[in-house]
């Protein structure tokens, strides 16, 4: 399967908000093939875990809140499905 991943980062007035989104080139995301799990990471660090259950929507985008951070620092995500599938996005919060 092949996946597109993308992350968005929104300044706001108490840090940043992260939103990644996944999207499956293909087709739906079947059963078998759902995300199970998500990391977001600043500057390596992990800063939130997604731990998934047997339900999520076809091209899920999945949010988080920064409170700390600053120009320059990388976010990346990390996700893996059932099946062992991976996936990652890397962005630089933006000056």
């Amino acid at each position: 399967m092949q996946y597109h991943t993308q992350i968005h980062i929104q300044k706001d007035i108490q840090g940043y908000r992260i939103f990644c989104s996944i999207s499956q080139t293909a087709q739906l995301f079947p059963r078998k093939q759902q995300i199970s799990n998500m990391e977001f990471r600043l500057n390596g660090e992990i800063f939130a875990d997604v731990l998934f259950g047997n339900q999520l929507s076809k091209d899920p985008i999945i949010g988080v809140h920064l409170a700390s951070g600053k120009p320059g620092d990388l976010i990346s995500v990390d996700w893996v499905d059932v099946n062992r599938n991976r996936g990652t996005a890397r962005s630089c919060i933006a000056i």
